[in-house]
């Protein structure tokens, strides 16, 4: 017993048991290193995107932020509100804002723009006891909280920008701009990012209708850790849900300014299921080292068992009676010994079995006897068995035995069946013959067993399988097994029926039917069927668009009645539905474009419709596809904006914003042609910056780049109607071409040019004009020919410009025209371009109205008497009643606007006072031969009218109109 123990330690216990439980504990400590490694780096990916999104987010809130604080050079003599008020008018165009409005210094709003509705100024709105007001106003930025606006989150921020005086700037933002990147972050299959705010709300989510739906994720725990926790962003010991209860691995990342966050979430079972993949591989190779191991121990044992063998050989023989048999085994143990004493004792019993001999053949002579007997018994048994053998081989129906579990027998029809031959087959498990899994989900060699199991119980069994050919094909069969006894064992006589083709055809037939609804409700466009009926079947994609929660709701609705009243062409929707129906049944198809109105919102969108006339059930239906055309539209009317910015681009002047000389070129061809056939004049204003050399030597180019942008920004306000053009000729020369204007309203505009580039006051050291910037103009006013050229134009203006630098500079140098004389008054009446009344500057108080009309037309009068060379003592008589009815009309309009209660009183009494001591002034410069045509045009057309009556009195319209308003009623 000791020696048996020694060997299987020596032999086992030493290579079995060392090696391989050393190898098993190294591969399990391994298997958990890794597995924790790759579980911390799939947290980390996730916690980069969150945290990678937020950051994004915060930036572009900080960017709108930015945008909206900047503040513009502020003009001359313009009031800080006024500054922002214009400041204001460039927002407007930043996509991402809604509407936005400025505060005065009281908290009432002075001016509001928006893309929603017209512009409204000095609404007097009181907003002081509001946060949107007091926060900034205490030198704090204000967000509000998310809202929600016919579908869309915005956010209101407010802010102080600039001096005191310029009021609180509020601004409504679309946060669509700042959450569509979370709702486009993909983690894995199926995870998705979404974002709440401080209290847990629901912000931006991939199902917008749980935005929609005020949704708290304040209950989930990783929403409340990180609420508890904003700066721990470890959520790894975190049990995460989703929001059907669902385990997930989630991570965040905390949004700047606004302490929101983003979370990204991914179901917890495929987040690690990479990591599952790894430890199965670790465990696979763990198990396959340990079987070297086994197999090495097994290579081990085999060859100490050799000379077991040997002794187990001979032991056997000598009990056959081989008793000269001689044991040889040389392993220099205890099995050497035994040996040695088998082949004593077969010595020993070959001398016994000596005396034996002569009672054998006795014996032996009665067995053959007995085996003669025998044998006749088998070749009459043998003969029955080859007629059996032979019906067995040669039926048409594969037949197989199997015993012990493997197939031990088969004809050659299932040779042909399996495509292989019987030395494959015989020897083989049922299961090895049979993919991996059977249809119904179970492992082949399990239900193998099963069905092997109920055949010996019950006596048959009758079943479906699936095998595989040898050739790696799959055949379906239909097997009956039946249990039997076979040369006395238990065996099982097995028939098979291929039933591929009948598999094949109900296959075929419910994958068709699963493809054409998969198919069909897959699809992202909406499709749908109708007969004569209406609707009977859609798919999903059609109830999302049309805003129809069931199938029913849809299918009981007309087509008509999924459209506004009237189409684009102006027909009914309801009449000309059925129109379109009609076509498709009668020519098979018919494509048109549509427009649709959802069922839920009646919200209206473009669709382009494609009817498709069909069989089903014997019966002519038709098919509708309906295509959702809105961002087709969009983009087309992008595409044709992209082309005018394009063409805009390509003739502007790049430095000043102005036309650039090839527009220049082109306008003033197509203007002198058109000219030329209406018989109307045109002017021409040439311009160049005085010693502009010198300039740009003194102050360098980026200065001469600043001066040329003032001046060109100058010249864009002079030429102010929609056909005037401001261009830069080239270098410091500039260009006006001025349609339809004669030369007194031309050197009007020539001198108001001038005294505008005077009055920025650019410094100009070594000029020898003056200390500042100055320039020459040249004017020419022409009647066109037919056969003249635009060129001949620009060589007059060139010559009055160089004329005009010749004779001193910062001058307006004009040529009277050859057809008309300007001797009188009279010779130039109905030429001369007057400031004419339009029914807009009207503010409905007749009295007011009354007296503007009037200043319009004694202004008209004077202008036209200064420009046509009348007596000085007319012009100062006109200058006198000017002055009298601008005083009387202030006088009125104060006590008007007294009694409307009108809050800018005081401030337009002060504004009164300025104009009538500058009319003063004028008087007096006339009085003297000293009153620049330019200086007149200024303070008529400019001072009274523009800046006051249409600027300054429209500030009181809503006043007096509340008014009028209130009185009628």
């Amino acid at each position: 017993m000791s020696r048996r123990i020694t060997l299987f330690k020596k032999y086992v216990l030493i290579f079995g048991a060392l090696t391989g439980c050393s190898l098993l504990l190294s591969g399990l400590l391994n298997i958990n290193l890794a597995y924790q490694d790759s579980k911390q780096a799939v947290i980390r990916l996730q916690r980069e995107k969150a945290e990678a999104a937020a950051a994004k987010i915060g930036q572009y809130l900080f960017d709108v932020e930015q945008r909206i604080s900047v503040i513009t050079t502020s003009k001359q003599g313009a009031s800080a509100l006024d500054q922002r008020r214009q400041d204001i008018q460039y927002l407007r165009h930043i996509a991402a804002i809604s509407e936005i409005y400025l505060l005065d210094s009281h908290g009432r709003e002075y001016f509001r723009v928006s893309r929603h509705a017209a512009d409204v100024l000095l609404s007097g709105t009181d907003f002081s006891s509001s946060d949107v007001f007091r926060l900034p106003k205490s030198g704090r930025l204000y967000r509000s909280p998310i809202y929600f606006r016919d579908g869309a989150p915005l956010m209101t921020v407010a802010m102080a920008v600039g001096p005191e005086e310029a009021g609180i700037t509020v601004a409504e933002v679309y946060l669509e701009f700042l959450l569509d990147g979370i709702i486009q972050i993909k983690v894995g299959n199926s995870g998705h990012a979404y974002a709440v705010d401080t209290t847990g709300l629901l912000i931006a989510h991939p199902d917008i209708g749980q935005v929609f739906k005020k949704t708290s994720m304040a209950a989930l725990p990783q929403v409340r850790a990180a609420l508890k926790e904003p700066t721990d962003n470890n959520l790894a010991h975190v049990q995460a849900l989703s929001l059907d209860g669902k385990p997930v691995l989630s991570a965040f990342g905390t949004i700047p300014q606004l302490g929101w966050f983003v979370f990204v979430e991914e179901p917890l079972a495929e987040a690690y299921r990479p990591l599952y993949s790894q430890v199965i591989r670790s465990a696979l190779l763990v198990l396959f080292g340990i079987f070297i191991t086994l197999f090495v121990c097994l290579a081990v044992v085999r060859r100490l068992m050799k000379p077991i063998h040997s002794l187990q050989e001979g032991a056997t023989l000598i009990a056959r009676g081989v008793l000269d048999h001689c044991i040889a085994v040389s392993t220099g143990d205890e099995l050497e010994d035994l040996a040695s004493e088998f082949n004593n004792m077969a010595k020993q019993l070959q001398i016994s079995y000596a005396t034996l001999e002569s009672k054998v053949i006795e014996r032996t002579h009665v067995i053959a006897r007995i085996n003669e007997d025998l044998t006749a018994r088998e070749v009459l048994l043998q003969n029955i068995l080859d007629r059996y053998r032979i019906m067995f081989m040669d039926s048409p129906d594969p037949y197989l035995i199997i015993r012990d579990d493997v197939f031990v027998d088969c004809n050659r029809a299932t040779e042909a069946m399996l495509r292989g031959d019987r030395a494959q087959i015989i020897g083989r498990t049922p299961d090895s013959l049979s993919p991996e899994f059977q249809p119904d989900g179970k492992k082949s060699s399990q239900s193998a067993e099963e069905k092997i199991e109920e055949a010996f119980r019950n006596g048959s069994n009758t079943f479906e399988w699936v095998h595989h050919r040898f050739d790696g094909t799959e055949i379906f069969v239909e097997v009956t097994i039946a249990s039997m006894q076979l040369e006395g064992k238990l065996s099982l006589f097995t028939s098979w029926r291929d039933i591929t083709g009948r598999k094949q055809a109900e296959e075929a037939l419910a994958r068709s039917e699963i493809k054409f609804r998969t198919l069909f409700d897959s699809t992202r466009e909406a499709v749908m069927l109708l007969n004569e009926d209406g609707f009977f079947d859609c798919n999903r994609a059609c109830l999302e668009m049309f805003g129809c929660a069931t199938l029913e709701e849809f299918c009981t609705t007309h087509p008509g009645k999924l459209s506004p009243p009237l189409q684009q062409c102006g027909m009914d929707s309801f009449v000309l539905a059925n129109s379109h129906i009609a076509t498709a049944m009668n020519m098979g198809s018919h494509n048109f474009e549509w427009v649709h109105q959802r069922a839920d919102n009646g919200k209206l969108f473009p669709a382009e419709v494609q009817l498709s006339a069909m069989e089903l059930d014997g019966k002519t239906v038709l098919q509708a596809t309906v295509r959702n055309i809105t961002d087709r539209k969009q983009a087309e009317e992008a595409l044709k904006e992209s082309k005018r910015a394009l063409k805009a681009i390509s003739i502007t002047d790049a430095l000043t914003g102005i036309a650039n000389r090839r527009r220049f070129d082109e306008a003033l061809n197509q203007e002198h042609a058109r000219h030329a056939r209406s018989g109307a004049e045109l002017s021409l204003i040439m311009l160049d910056i005085d010693h502009f050399k010198a300039f740009n030597d003194n102050y360098g180019h980026l200065g001469g780049d600043d001066c040329l942008r003032r001046i060109g920004r100058v010249l864009a306000d002079c030429a102010s109607r929609p056909a005037d053009l401001a261009a830069r000729y080239g270098g410091e020369e500039f260009a006006c071409i001025l349609p339809e204007t004669n030369r007194s309203g031309a050197v009007i505009i020539a001198e108001r040019i001038r005294r505008g580039i005077q009055a920025l006051a650019i410094p100009h050291k070594k000029s020898a004009t003056a200390d500042y910037v100055t320039a020459s103009l040249g004017v020419v006013t022409r009647h066109c020919t037919v056969g003249g050229s635009a060129l001949d134009i620009v060589s007059q203006a060139d010559e009055l410009l160089y004329c005009a630098k010749s004779r001193g500079r910062n001058r307006v140098e004009f040529a009277a025209a050859q057809d008309y004389e300007l001797t009188t008054a009279g010779a130039i009446k109905g030429d001369f371009v007057r400031m004419v009344w339009d029914d807009s500057f009207c503010c409905d108080n007749p009295q007011i109205d009354a007296q503007h009309q009037a200043l319009f037309q004694i202004s008209n009068e004077l202008l036209e008497a200064v420009l046509s060379g009348s007596p000085i003592a007319d012009v100062s008589l006109l200058i006198g009643r000017l002055l009298d009815e601008v005083g009387q009309h202030f006088r009125d309009e104060e006590k008007i606007l007294e009694i409307a209660g009108f809050p800018g009183l005081s401030q337009h009494i002060d504004e009164h006072a300025k104009l009538l001591a500058k009319g003063m002034e004028l008087s007096r410069q006339f009085s003297a031969s000293a009153l620049p045509i330019g200086d007149l045009f200024q303070f008529l057309a400019y001072d009274v009218v523009m800046t006051h009556m249409l600027g300054a009195d429209r500030e009181y319209y809503p006043f007096i109109r509340n008014e009028v308003t209130a009185n009628t009623l």
